[in-house]
């Protein structure tokens, strides 16, 4: 499986820097404190041939220690939308839904969201190619908000646009946003790692009164790195005005306030990180590469992840197994730890997916998308 939009990134980002020159509070299992005696966490990273350290704004998380529960799944095929025989969508990459189960794809190729309703009708789109208001010279990623408001960046362009009923709004951060998700408010977050020691990753902007409010960084240094991209990840609205940041190398999870402080850190259940330099943490830099390279396919923990109530899914990275089995780890965020595990088979080459309490909807690599019924059985496989 390809991780959705590739390496493209790389490319994207680096071109961008020249020409620029998400009810109730929670649990949390690891205790954020300011004692100065606690040790905070730390990661050792190469540039080149010099071996770093960088200290996290959070104490020191302890290894995660599970196995992985597999548990039954049910799955009931709805409908299907798209597909090679169908030219509506050309290369659907991410799937979201509203309040209303409306379903949302976006389309990278063609610079837009294609809206469907819960039946699979096909309704509008969002965006398309171009250099004007609305329009994008490619479509990278997008969020939509429980009443179907709809934002699509476009890191190329330096701009993500808000498509409110009949009202286009763009806005055009300073620096460029990888990723972005509504907040429940109806602002945006965007996560950028172009510079992560004057700026935090993480900024909510209220785009109609052009107000930015910057969250605590995750990072805990006044030195300059330069762009870190190992700290590539997943940002995803969740609760009251609360924000989680999935780190897709490290595999952190971070949890955020209305107030844009940590308030929850854990681990997800891969075992990555260990005392000193890890093989991991050492293949995050060529050896004669000036600048911290982007991580490999093989590098990635997941694809993709989704939050729907208090569960957080992730689509696991099988890029190692060639197969189209495929994992997904679902984690509760008030408790602050993992649940248990599906296996997705016979689904053919699965590019992303969303879950729902009641829904699964699949994006193929055959340009459809796949929309079940689900129900998960109490049941060890």
């Amino acid at each position: 499986m390809k991780r959705p939009n590739g390496y493209a990134l790389i490319i994207l980002i680096f071109s961008t820097i020249l020409t620029c020159s998400c009810n109730g509070k929670i649990d949390m299992n690891e205790k954020l404190s300011n004692n100065r005696h606690t040790e905070n966490e730390r990661i050792t990273f190469k540039e080149g041939k010099k071996i770093k350290e960088l200290l996290f704004n959070f104490n020191k998380l302890k290894l995660p220690n599970e196995d992985r529960r597999f548990v039954q799944i049910e799955l009931n095929s709805k409908f299907k939308l798209g597909g090679v025989n169908n030219e509506l969508l050309l290369t659907p990459s991410f799937v979201k839904v509203d309040k209303n189960k409306n379903i949302y794809v976006l389309d990278n190729i063609d610079s837009s969201v294609k809206k469907f309703d819960n039946m699979g009708h096909y309704v509008e789109k969002y965006g398309k190619k171009g250099a004007g208001p609305g329009e994008f010279e490619r479509a990278w990623n997008f969020d939509v908000s429980v009443d179907g408001v709809t934002v699509i960046s476009s890191p190329n362009n330096n701009k993500f646009a808000v498509f409110d009923r009949d009202e286009i709004i763009e806005f055009k951060p300073i620096d460029m946003a990888i990723n972005l998700c509504f907040t429940t408010t109806g602002e945006v977050l965007i996560f950028q790692i172009a510079d992560l020691i004057n700026k935090s990753p993480f900024r909510r902007i209220d785009y109609k009164k052009d107000i930015i409010i910057e969250y605590q960084n995750i990072l805990k240094t006044k030195k300059n790195e330069g762009m870190l991209p190992f700290l590539m990840g997943d940002v995803h609205r969740y609760r009251d005005n609360n924000i989680v940041y999935i780190s897709q190398i490290m595999g952190y999870i971070v949890i955020y306030d209305d107030d844009g402080k940590i308030v929850s850190v854990f681990r997800l259940i891969d075992k990555v990180v260990h005392s000193g330099l890890t093989k991991r943490e050492e293949k995050i830099a060529g050896f004669s590469s000036p600048l911290v390279r982007f991580p490999r396919e093989d590098e990635y923990l997941f694809f993709v992840s989704n939050i729907f109530e208090d569960n957080l899914y992730i689509l696991k990275n099988n890029e190692k197994t060639d197969s189209n089995e495929y994992i997904i780890d679902i984690y509760s965020l008030s408790e602050a730890g993992y649940k248990y595990s599906l296996l997705l088979k016979t689904l053919g080459e699965i590019k992303s997916v969303y879950f729902t309490s009641t829904n699964l909807y699949v994006v193929k690599a055959n340009t459809e998308v796949e929309v079940f019924e689900y129900n998960i059985l109490e049941k060890a496989i």
